[in-house]
């Protein structure tokens, strides 16, 4: 789908009509797109007019901004769940696993955050657990059986 400015209303008009219909016609074309480069190209306009805009938050444009990005999250999602139903033995679906966690990394992206907490109590239990061993009792002799070794620290054990 590729637009030219010159199907818009009034395309260099600065008043606040022609301006939203600019916008308006930037977000349709970036709910299919998904990104402001294929949007831009697919109506001819420049990627500044885009970032103006946002930072501008020129007639609400950001919060609208925000809506269309959702709405082709939810477009990904939908394509998801389609392929998941009809998927034969042989598809495969990195790629879009991969668009589903860069634009919407909240729902998609797998979290490590409990991982991550469960690996730091665990090292430190292994250091506590490595500092008792510097105990000269606690070295273990080759040349002991492993046996004899294993009574020996029960009774250090249970002698503390």
């Amino acid at each position: 789908m590729t637009l030219s400015m010159d199907k818009l209303p009034n395309p260099k008009g600065k008043k606040p009509e022609d301006v939203i219909s600019r916008q308006d016609l930037f977000l349709e074309s970036f709910k299919s797109a998904g990104s402001v480069r294929s949007a831009v190209n697919n109506i001819g306009m420049g990627r500044r007019q885009i970032y103006n805009w946002l930072s501008d938050d020129l007639y609400g444009f950001r919060e609208k901004f925000e809506l269309a990005k959702h709405e082709f999250r939810e477009m990904l999602q939908d394509l998801a769940v389609n392929r998941v139903i009809e998927q034969k033995v042989s598809d495969n679906p990195t790629l879009l696993i991969a668009l589903l966690n860069a634009h919407w990394p909240e729902k998609y992206r797998p979290q490590i955050s409990d991982i991550d907490e469960t690996a730091k109590a665990t090292m430190d239990e292994m250091r506590k657990s490595f500092k008792s061993i510097n105990n000269k009792d606690n070295v273990i002799d080759v040349e002991v059986r492993p046996e004899e070794e294993v009574e020996k620290l029960l009774e250090n054990k249970k002698g503390k």
